[in-house]
């Protein structure tokens, strides 16, 4: 009976799997190296300090900014709080590090992250 139950378990698992694994971006799985991230780091010291002060002032505003966000209709997360000319001044200097590069705000700090991947 046991050996039935691992092979139903193992079955059902495979299945229900599959489609995830196949729908997964390989890209995804290969995140930038550290000596990219801190020459990108160096590169961008400035933009990455505004964003950081931009954020901090935006903490009770918002959460969470990356292009993709910025750019949604409607905007939601506080996001619709930030004037035009703060959402594009977030917009550049993302654009101008990294398209990817997420930026996570809450009251005791700014995070940067880079997400890829995804449909």
């Amino acid at each position: 009976m046991f050996p039935l139950i691992v092979r139903f378990v193992l079955t059902t698992t495979v299945i229900l799997a599959a489609p995830c694994l196949s729908r997964s971006d390989p890209v995804a799985a290969n995140p930038p190296k550290d000596a990219e991230l801190v020459a990108s780091f160096r590169s961008h010291r400035d933009a990455f300090e505004k964003l950081a002060s931009m954020g901090g002032e935006d903490a009770n505003t918002t959460s969470y900014l990356n292009l993709e966000t910025l750019n949604e209709e409607p905007l939601t997360d506080g996001r619709q709080a930030l004037g035009p000319a703060r959402r594009s001044e977030y917009k550049q200097l993302i654009a101008d590090i990294r398209p990817d590069l997420a930026v996570w705000l809450d009251w005791y700090r700014v995070t940067f992250s880079y997400w890829r991947g995804g449909d």
